[in-house]
């Protein structure tokens, strides 16, 4: 297993996370009017996490690690 730089690692999950967010937030509120947003922001959360700790997350790195030894490979940085 490869291991990811932190400040790479913090942009990763940053690009997970927002969108699943906000497109989670979007799909949730309309079923749930009238309930408070901690709850709300509770139901967004179950879901957002589980996603982006076992497919976004590991979707990203892969991709950021299969760029990175790409442009090594052809005589990027080192």
């Amino acid at each position: 297993m490869v291991m990811v730089p932190v400040l790479p690692r913090i942009v990763i999950t940053w690009l997970a996370i927002f969108p699943l967010v906000v497109v989670c937030r979007l799909l949730v509120t309309p079923l749930l009017p009238g309930w408070p947003d901690l709850a709300q922001t509770a139901i967004v959360m179950a879901v957002v996490v589980p996603v982006a700790v076992l497919w976004a997350v590991p979707l990203l790195t892969r991709g950021y690690v299969r760029l990175t030894r790409a442009s090594v490979g052809k005589g990027g940085a080192k």
